[in-house]
């Protein structure tokens, strides 16, 4: 009988072969599998919804079964103080920085501190936008499924990871000059498929508390509140 988890790890196996180039692969294409195997898991975790909800329902998978320290909740502090004005000066992020990695990065509850003991009711949905689940779906998977190029936030590759990180898997940034200087986030193939095999994980014990197996709908009811929604 076959999991999730070995479906998973066989297309990993795929997706790797391919970022190292083999039938003439890139890492677009081993991203666009791992990303839709994750789609796929989702479009099977909850009951049918009526109106499209793609983003929601990736984005609550990824933090559902998210596992250190392949932490998807976790806000990316360089591109939320690019973007955000409001931000910048509360992260304290250098412009002149030479390189950042995954370690400048925090958790909600910490940046949400820095918006005093009031904070706007909206504050986590406009954080979590910066999330790695959400930057995964919005800037890397769809950016990939629908131009195969991720958008300008994201680099496809950082040619300096292998140099100055330990960590050759985790997150880092990418600097670019594009009109202004701006930082890219860069996830590996590794990573994101870490990610697919947490989920694939979490999909098996679903399955294995509710009796299913793998490809069958679990029947699960949506939260009331999705989490990027702020749940």
């Amino acid at each position: 009988m076959s999991t999730y988890i070995i479906w998973i790890k066989e297309r990993r196996e795929l997706a790797e072969a391919l970022n190292q180039g083999r039938c003439g692969g890139t890492f677009a294409d081993g991203v666009i599998i791992l990303c839709t195997c994750i789609c796929a898991m989702a479009s099977l975790l909850w009951i049918e919804a009526r109106q499209r909800q793609d983003r929601k329902r990736f984005v609550e998978i990824v933090t559902r079964f998210s596992n250190p320290p392949h932490d998807t909740k976790k806000i990316s502090v360089p591109l939320l103080a690019q973007e955000e004005i409001d931000w910048r000066q509360r992260l304290n992020v250098s412009n002149i920085a030479f390189r950042y990695t995954g370690t400048i990065d925090r958790d909600e509850s910490e940046i949400v501190a820095l918006g005093g003991p009031t904070p706007h009711p909206d504050i986590r949905k406009t954080i979590r936008r910066y999330s790695y689940a959400n930057i995964l779906y919005t800037d890397v998977r769809s950016g990939f499924a629908h131009t195969y190029m991720p958008t300008d936030r994201v680099a496809s590759a950082d040619p300096l990871r292998g140099i100055f990180d330990r960590d050759t898997l985790g997150i880092s940034y990418v600097n670019r000059l594009h009109e202004r200087k701006m930082r890219q986030i860069n996830f590996s193939l590794e990573w994101i498929a870490a990610v697919a095999e947490n989920v694939a994980s979490g999909m098996d014990a679903e399955c294995n508390r509710g009796n299913k197996y793998i490809g069958e709908n679990l029947g699960l009811n949506p939260p009331s509140t999705w989490w990027i929604d702020g749940a």
